[in-house]
Formats: structure tokens, sequence, C-alpha cells
């Protein structure tokens, strides 16, 4: 059960009411008394500064009515914990990031935590990959630990993640190369998010400065594009172009594929869906505030006003709006590298 002393922790303010004291311990399910006896141990440690301006209550146990709040010393403890684990576990498990976290989150990572310095402390750091649900059982007898309940991010907590050589399992990326882009110091590489999209693309990728045409496959790219090294490891610089519907959705995908990959918007194709009559519906899609003004950000003001009013008059373009000519005579003649 919490107790008056992880109510302290977690608040902001650095000075409190009696009342709001009382309020607290109270609804955290204890007594008065019990109360009282928090309230004495924790001016005996300190951790409560009586603030004398505030003066005194007029109850017999005689506390103040105001308190200066010693946070660093409730942390004490959670700090020499986290020092003697140190000590014990392996020593490429950093937990520099749980002193920057609740006591709790590390309570809730040890028994994950332990395993790991098993398997380290056994095995090592291993010297080949392994798909992550492998890896996952191996090292903590639980093959959808990583991908699907929080132990990827708390690898990466602990800097373990890279460490580990962890490959994602995911359907395999669908793309089309350009046969003599081997050799080439930089790689340009489109994204696009439909499937006649792609094929409306595909019969001139040999006449482009492209290396590569991936199919999106809607979402599907958000977890896909981390095989993109495995399945396509070409030396040199590599730069990433995206093309999707222009409508609320499309917008989304491309902001979350933001978050995960290095990649921009092939901005010449959107403003060539702009110069056609837009499409009515897609009514049921919702707005992402911080994901339209990502996408807006790669456009002219007056541009962005143009596609703001098409979107709030609940029209949009699909990629399909232009033809398998139109999309070969921009990817073949736009200048991308410049």
């Amino acid at each position: 059960m919490a107790s008056l002393k992880d109510f302290l922790i977690h608040h902001k303010q650095k000075t409190i009411t009696l009342e709001k004291l009382e309020e607290a311990s109270l609804s955290l399910g204890a007594t008065y008394e019990d109360f009282c006896i928090d309230m004495r141990h924790l001016e005996a440690l300190g951790v409560l500064q009586r603030i004398a301006s505030k003066g005194q209550s007029l109850r017999p146990e005689g506390f103040g009515n105001g308190y200066r709040i010693h946070r660093h010393l409730l942390l004490e403890d959670h700090h020499k914990t986290l020092q003697k684990y140190r000590l014990l576990f392996h020593e490429a498990m950093d937990l520099s990031a749980y002193y920057a976290l609740a006591k709790e989150a590390f309570s809730k990572d040890l028994p994950y935590l332990e395993k790991l310095n098993t398997y380290l402390s056994t095995q090592g750091l291993p010297e080949e990959g392994a798909p992550a649900p492998l890896r996952s059982y191996a090292l903590v007898g639980n093959e959808k630990w990583i991908q699907e309940e929080g132990g990827k991010e708390l690898l990466t907590r602990v800097g373990l993640y890279d460490a580990l050589r962890i490959y994602p399992v995911a359907d395999p990326l669908m793309f089309a190369i350009h046969p003599e882009s081997f050799q080439r110091a930089h790689h340009l590489h489109l994204i696009v998010e439909n499937k006649t999209t792609f094929e409306g693309l595909l019969p001139v990728l040999r006449e482009t400065a492209f290396s590569t045409l991936l199919y999106g496959q809607g979402k599907a790219i958000l977890k896909s594009i981390e095989l993109f090294p495995l399945q396509c490891p070409l030396e040199g610089t590599h730069q990433f172009l995206y093309f999707g519907d222009l409508d609320r959705e499309g917008i989304l995908i491309y902001h979350l594929l933001r978050k995960r990959w290095p990649v921009a918007l092939a901005v010449p194709f959107y403003e060539a869906c702009l110069q056609k009559a837009a499409t009515r519906g897609k009514t049921y899609q919702k707005e992402n505030t911080e994901a339209m003004e990502e996408f807006f950000a790669s456009f002219s003001p007056a541009k962005q006003a143009h596609i703001k009013a098409l979107l709030e008059d609940d029209f949009y373009y699909p990629q399909e709006i232009l033809t398998a000519k139109e999309l070969q005579h921009l990817w073949r003649n736009t200048p991308w590298t410049t």
C-alpha cells in the first residue's frame, strides 16, 4: 500500500500544508493515529521541516501548519539500492536512467533485470544477431517480451538493445532495386503507400536516380522498414522519400514513419496532386495535430492554406489521382538530388 512517503516523493511543490498531508494520508487508507506516527517520523528524519511563519496547529499533537519538503532525503534509500545493484549486475547494464524515475519503475523492472544479469553473467554479449522472439526467450523465457510486452523499452533504458544484436520480426519489406545502383556512393529510396502507385512507377525505376522503390503497404511500413538494412545492405549514404495519400491517414503514416526512420516528403508528387480536382470523403479519419504541422512544414504558406482548407472541407487526394504516365514523368524528370 502506498504511504505518505510515496506521496511526498511525487508531490511536485516544495512546500505543503498540514491539511494536505492529512488528506493524503487518510486517502491512502491510514488512520489518524497512523498519520501522526508518520508525521513524527518524517519530522525526525528531516524530510518535513516546519515553516515557522505558518505557525503551529492548535491540535494537541502540535504539528506545524506548513512544511518545507526535503525530497532528496526520501530518495537516498532508492539511490543506495541502485548503487547496490550497479555493483551486483553485469557491467554492460547501465542503471543510470532509474535515478530520474520513480522507485516503482525500478521495482517493476527488477525481475527482468535480474534475468538479464543471469544471462549476461553466463553467456556474455552475443556475437551474432538473432530475431527478437528468439533473443527474448533466451533472455527472460518469454518470446513475446521484447516486441509486445515492453522489453524493447527496458533494454533500451539500460543500454542493452543494440548490444544484444536484436533484429525485429516483421513481414518482409517489399521493394524493387535498380540493378546498376550497387556502386553508388549515395542512394535515393522512394517509399509509396499504395500498390497501384508502386506498379505505376516500377517500369521506369532504371531510368531514375533512385536505387530502390519500396511498397509501404499502408501502416505495414512502420515495422517492415526496420528490415531494410538486412534486406538491402547497400554501402554508402541513404536518403528516403515518402509519397502517400494526401489525407489525414496518409499524413499520420508519414508522421509515425519519421519517428522511426529518417525520411522526408517527396513533395513534387504531392504538388502534382494539388493541380487536380480533390475527392470528397474519408470523413471518419481523425486529425493528428502534430502530424499535420509536421506535414505542412514541407510546403509554402500558400500551399499549406490550400491543403488545410481541403481537409477541413473533407476533401482528399488519393495517390491514384496521378496516372502512371504522370507518375513516371515526375519521377524521371524531377531533380531529386538538388
